[in-house]
């Protein structure tokens, strides 16, 4: 299977998990496309000032990759600068959000969602 950059549309979600301005998600996969453990396979795209609001993950862990631009990340009530090439792992119960703190550059991340319990 192969989907084309120009087919996959973004969405808008307005302050995701509670984050400031907006953020642009290109989901990867549909909810039919491969596997059941997943649950969100997206490019992620902050523009300058937004963020992803501080939440818990249950149910589900998040891997996220740092394509491009820099930030913050708060992990469990720990801030760490963010640039690219960097991984972060949020596991089932613990907490984070992530900051664009660019004021001209959009911050661009690879999230990857998978349930703790399948199926």
């Amino acid at each position: 299977m192969l989907k084309r950059k120009e087919e996959i549309k973004p969405i808008m979600i307005e302050q995701m998990k509670g984050g400031k301005k907006y953020v642009q998600k290109y989901s990867s996969i549909g909810e039919d496309d491969f596997t059941k453990n997943a649950e969100v396979v997206s490019r992620l795209v902050l523009i300058p000032g937004a963020s992803i609001g501080y939440h818990e993950h249950v149910g589900n862990e998040e891997v996220i990759t740092v394509l491009s631009g820099q930030g913050t990340l708060t992990d469990d009530g720990e801030v760490f600068e963010l640039h690219a090439g960097d991984v972060t792992i949020c596991r089932e119960h613990h907490f984070h959000g992530i900051e664009n703190t660019s004021e001209t550059e959009n911050l661009v991340l690879m999230a990857v969602v998978i349930k703790t319990e399948c199926c």
